[in-house]
């Protein structure tokens, strides 16, 4: 019994239950969610010139750059630079200590004067023995040597002074000037340090590094894949990274004919000389990006490079929305061209003014 009053139960709730649906249909809907069209992002196809770069990433040295080290040893007497300085070609940079030499010098002076007054005693003697030889008074073999004495003086006169001037050769290198106008870079050494001559066999002590800082160039590496896009006397534009609205101009003097690997890339070897270098911003040691350009276009239909999907390996297309709000989108097979990093050119499969979308539809 208490079965059959359960199902009547249950029944009258299902019963009333559809009668308030129906008689609330419409708050019903109300409250369910709405189909939304989703709105894809678009652009329109326009004329516009574009230029393909290449980035290439170096460093900034001087073209003209030495290491000056000295051609005598000794002790670092003064030096007269710091690093920065500019100076003129001859200007002294740096004097070592003269002082041994300069007792050699006065050795080699005593020597000469002694050298000169036996090479004048032997030529008297000869003079002497030859006037005797003459009259026969003396035998040959005395005449053949004064004759010999005289000019071993004579030799000795002239090693003297041979050995004078080596010494006032070195004399001279204790002052140590500038090759050429420019700067100095770099000073490793201190006054009162011992400094060894740079030799054949020993490299000698560094002094300074000094360079013409008029005379700036790159050096770069470029990979294997770009390089046949890279020609001598292509113009470049040189930047530093965080110096905004500054660049300067550059060109491309030099691409090794032999590849090379460095940080584990194979590539070629470049230069390229800074043409300009307004307020001098560029400096020895910076590191510095430079675009190249390899190709343009004038005046060519071009899109966003969103637009374009890769189908395959060689099939570019693009979605173009035709006007009206139902109207789905056309699927287009489009011929490219020269892009960069925002737009591309499309050559053929579109018009000027058409609604592309900039995400492939789903």
């Amino acid at each position: 019994m208490k079965r059959y009053i359960f199902l009547a139960l249950f029944l009258a709730a299902l019963g009333y239950g559809g009668y308030w649906a129906w008689h609330n249909k419409e708050t019903i809907t109300d409250l369910l969610p709405s189909k939304q069209t989703v709105q894809l992002p678009t652009a329109i196809a326009e004329r516009r010139d574009i230029e393909t770069t290449l980035m290439l990433t170096g460093e900034v040295l001087p073209k003209f750059q030495i290491e000056v080290k000295p051609e005598v040893s000794g002790r670092l007497k003064r030096l007269h630079v710091r690093p920065g300085d500019t100076v003129k070609k001859d200007d002294l940079l740096a004097e070592i200590d003269d002082t041994d030499i300069q007792i050699d010098l006065a050795a080699a002076d005593i020597e000469i004067i002694g050298a000169h007054l036996r090479m004048e005693q032997a030529e008297a003697n000869f003079t002497r023995t030859k006037a005797l030889y003459d009259k026969k008074l003396t035998t040959r073999e005395n005449f053949e040597n004064q004759r010999a004495a005289s000019e071993i003086a004579k030799n000795d006169l002239k090693r003297a002074h041979n050995r004078l001037d080596i010494i006032k050769d070195r004399l001279s290198k204790t002052q140590i000037t500038a090759p050429a106008d420019g700067t100095v870079l770099e000073i490793p050494v201190a006054e009162g340090q011992v400094v060894v001559a740079a030799a054949s066999v020993t490299a000698g002590t560094l002094l300074m590094t000094f360079a013409d800082l008029k005379s700036l160039i790159i050096k770069s590496h470029v990979n294997q894949v770009d390089a046949p896009q890279l020609n001598p006397g292509a113009e470049v534009t040189v930047s530093v990274s965080g110096v905004a609205r500054k660049t300067a101009p550059a060109r491309i003097d030099f691409i090794a004919p032999v590849a090379t690997v460095k940080n584990n890339i194979k590539g070629f070897a470049l230069e390229a000389a800074i043409l300009k270098n307004e307020d001098d911003f560029l400096k020895p040691g910076m590191s510095v990006s430079m675009s190249v350009p390899v190709s343009s276009a004038r005046d060519v239909v071009a899109v966003p490079v969103t637009a374009v999907v890769r189908e395959g390996r060689r099939n570019f297309v693009v979605y173009v929305q035709p006007p009206g709000e139902k109207a789905l989108p056309e699927k287009r097979t489009v011929n490219v061209g020269v892009s960069d990093n925002q737009f591309i050119e499309i050559r053929d499969g579109i018009n000027e003014g058409d609604i592309v979308l900039l995400t492939e539809p789903k």
